[in-house]
């Protein structure tokens, strides 16, 4: 939300072109009163005591993965407190009255303004990532999904990357960094130590 006064509500628009786009109709609960929510928020403590406590993730792939697997054995078999019923079930009963997902899913990249370093880089959290040499000093945009980083300059998309979840990592593309170099020769590089650490996890892991 932009604004809560009173009963007033003013809603982010990209906020509301989500929700058109699946066809559900946001609610906002009244300013400083929890218990408006409570059920989602109990679903929050449910899931942190019962399947984050005392479990290690070596990634965010592994973080679906096992939650996936929770969710399927554990989470969805138990008799629910309030249906009395499992979920599973209950799902089995409710899917006749739920509407199928668009085919197209919504675009929820985020979009984050940038300037390409001198070093040919843009920055994201606390990594970088980086472009051709010929856009340094220009004005860009990061369209960031969970899997990918995009550099777009007027339109057309400069450079892509995997999107990385570590921390102070320098991801580069062979060809920006040779092209860089013949330009400037005395242009800063990552370190040795960083551009070992970013060629596998098992790198990282020996470099620790």
């Amino acid at each position: 939300m932009l604004h809560h006064i009173g009963s007033t509500v003013q809603f982010n628009p990209t906020f509301l072109a989500f929700a058109g786009h699946y066809l559900f109709e946001p609610t906002a609960a009244p300013v400083r009163y929890p218990e408006a929510k409570g059920r989602a928020e109990g679903i929050i403590t449910y899931i942190r005591h019962a399947f984050f406590y005392g479990r290690w993730f070596t990634g965010i792939e592994d973080v679906r993965s096992q939650a996936a697997a929770w969710r399927d054995q554990v989470a969805n078999r138990r008799f629910h407190a309030t249906t009395r019923e499992r979920p599973c079930d209950r799902l089995l009963s409710e899917r006749t009255r739920l509407r199928p997902l668009p085919d197209r899913p919504a675009d929820t990249d985020l979009i984050v303004p940038a300037i390409v370093s001198q070093g040919a880089r843009v920055r994201l959290d606390t990594n970088t990532y980086s472009v051709s040499h010929r856009f340094v000093g220009r004005s860009v945009f990061l369209r960031v999904s969970e899997a990918s980083v995009r550099v777009v300059c007027d339109d057309v998309v400069i450079a892509e990357h995997p999107r990385c979840w570590d921390r102070r990592r320098a991801l580069e593309h062979p060809e920006h960094i040779q092209a860089l170099l013949e330009k400037r020769p005395g242009a800063r590089t990552p370190k040795r130590r960083d551009r070992l650490a970013n060629l596998s996890t098992q790198c990282r892991q020996y470099l620790h």
